[in-house]
């Protein structure tokens, strides 16, 4: 809804800025203050899943996608990373892997957004490079699947035959099917086993996929009914 003036001035004291546009709310960081924290977006009366984009930059086309993907399917709130994973500040290399860091704006977000939607769903959005797999299986994948654990749950099972059906591709599971790519050192992932959210899908899909779904609406309107059915 309509932010509260005690929020509103809380977060201009944090130099973020909160604005309105028809359904959603976008926040972001203020033009002197681009410290990296992340760029959202809420949108009132959607399902009560989230969009997570940690690796904009590394993961060529995500950024895109992403954008695509919350502005044609029914997301309650996504989130984007607003610098690269690691990057030098002077002689200083930083680490800004928020699918790692703990402690982020990311990962506050994360948990936020699974207080609010307890019954929802969370993707977590990646891309990979079959040519530097450590397996054959790997090698031959076009979409990979966990939930950040060795076990996956039954709505990932469900979701594979979805995908694997719309697309015609190799969609693996870990670790029954791949034993790479599982994102099992995930930061979101483990922040909402912490607090008993069932549903995280970490989905690391191939560059020729990445193209498909970054250049194709049929391409991502499949994902999305896979996703969101």
């Amino acid at each position: 809804g309509v932010a509260p003036s005690e929020l509103t001035s809380e977060a201009s004291a944090l130099k973020l800025n909160l604005e309105s546009q028809g359904p959603l709310i976008l926040v972001s960081e203020s033009e002197d203050a681009k410290l990296g924290r992340g760029f959202f977006i809420f949108r009132r009366a959607a399902r009560p899943d989230v969009l997570l984009i940690p690796h904009g930059f590394k993961d060529e086309m995500t950024r895109e996608i992403g954008l695509h993907l919350f502005n044609e399917g029914s997301f309650s709130a996504a989130a984007w990373n607003t610098v690269p994973r690691d990057y030098l500040r002077g002689v200083m290399r930083v680490d800004a892997d928020l699918a790692h860091l703990k402690a982020s704006w990311f990962n506050a977000f994360t948990l936020a957004t699974a207080r609010a939607w307890p019954n929802g769903q969370t993707v977590q959005l990646h891309g990979f490079e079959q040519g530097k797999r450590q397996s054959e299986a790997g090698a031959k994948a076009d979409i990979i699947l966990s939930n950040g654990t060795r076990n996956p749950h039954a709505g990932l099972r469900q979701l594979s035959r979805c995908l694997g059906t719309a697309f015609g591709t190799k969609v693996l599971i870990f670790p029954d099917e791949v034993r790479e790519l599982g994102g099992t050192t995930n930061a979101q992932a483990a922040a909402l086993r912490s607090v008993g959210y069932p549903a995280f899908v970490h989905l690391e899909a191939s560059k020729a996929r990445r193209e498909m779904l970054r250049d194709d609406a049929a391409s991502r309107s499949s994902l999305l009914i896979c996703l969101q059915q």
